[in-house]
């Protein structure tokens, strides 16, 4: 994954990271059945979408 995210710019592979673990992190595992965020704390995490989703409502 991180490896398609920084194709073409290796150097850059750093600010690619934190979206590339919560990414990992937030799909459910075929083994588990579960992601590992929800595994650790029982929910799922909250993504980009759905807090900018959660914040457009709130100002209409």
């Amino acid at each position: 994954m991180l490896r398609r995210l920084v194709d073409g710019r290796p150097e850059e592979w750093d600010t690619y990271l934190n979206d590339a673990l919560f990414a990992y992190r937030e799909v459910p595992q075929a083994s588990l059945g579960y992601s590992p965020y929800q595994v650790i704390f029982g929910s799922q995490p909250r993504g980009p979408l759905e807090v900018l989703k959660q914040n457009w409502t709130k100002e209409q």
